[in-house]
């Protein structure tokens, strides 16, 4: 997804939010000049997007009880989960089965 720089007024209330997140004294070492504001705006919310998908792969890992890889894609996430769900559906092992083997396999909402 492509962020564009053409909107200064969602731009400028980005970016004060973000500052407000950084202590004043150190304002003039993190925050950049007049002119390349646009950009650092986009590369925040470029970030922002990151991290939510972070948190969405690392829940889904956490509830399906697979290894923690959080710079996963989600895609490769999926295809960890549904294998995992078909192994534990072949073993029919009752005792160790601790995901429901007659739930339907997840589905990635961004595919």
């Amino acid at each position: 997804m492509k962020i564009t720089t053409d909107r200064p007024t969602y731009n400028k209330a980005l970016i004060e939010r973000y500052r407000t997140r950084i202590p004043k004294d150190l304002w003039d070492i993190l925050m950049p000049d007049g002119d390349r504001l646009a950009d650092f705006a986009v590369a925040v919310k470029a970030l922002r997007i990151k991290e939510e998908e972070r948190d969405y792969v690392r829940d889904i890992q956490l509830r399906y009880r697979i290894s923690l890889r959080p710079d996963e894609s989600v895609k490769e996430t999926m295809i960890r989960v549904r294998m995992a769900i078909l192994k534990l559906r072949r073993s029919r092992d009752e005792d160790e089965n601790l995901i429901d083997a007659g739930d339907s396999l997840p589905v990635d909402p961004l595919e």
